[in-house]
């Protein structure tokens, strides 16, 4: 059950992919600082809404800080699924579940072109 994907079909995933890790990279950088030592790792910036020391303030302050710190993770996430699919698409695997390595499906692909996994193994994953 081997299927080749089209050139022009990759060439618009590629770009994609691209397009989308672009757009996490420059969301990101809105409240991350890059992590110098580690590619691909962000480090959330602890927000300063306040110059005394208001309880109420320094408390919003960690909400805020604990949102942004969970955002940046999923984003990270997001970006090691595109990095993954990007390589694939270099050394050809590209469309190809991991777990049971029948191809993925087009649908799938075009909604979530980082997907590594078709639908039934994700659905046992998950």
């Amino acid at each position: 059950m081997n299927r080749k994907l089209d050139l022009q079909f990759i060439k618009k995933q590629q770009e994609k992919l691209l397009e989308m890790r672009k757009k996490i990279k420059d969301d990101l950088s809105k409240f991350t600082e890059v992590n110098p030592e580690i590619k691909n790792d962000f480090e959330s910036r602890f927000p300063k809404m306040h110059d005394d020391s208001n309880l109420e303030d320094e408390a919003m302050e960690v909400d805020v800080y604990n949102s942004r710190f969970s955002t940046e993770k999923v984003l990270e996430q997001e970006i090691r699924e595109i990095n993954q699919a990007l390589k694939k698409i270099k050394n050809g695997t590209y469309g190809i579940c991991e777990k049971c390595g029948r191809p993925i499906s087009l649908n799938r692909l075009k909604i979530r072109p980082q997907a590594i996994y078709c639908i039934k193994c994700k659905k046992r994953i998950s």
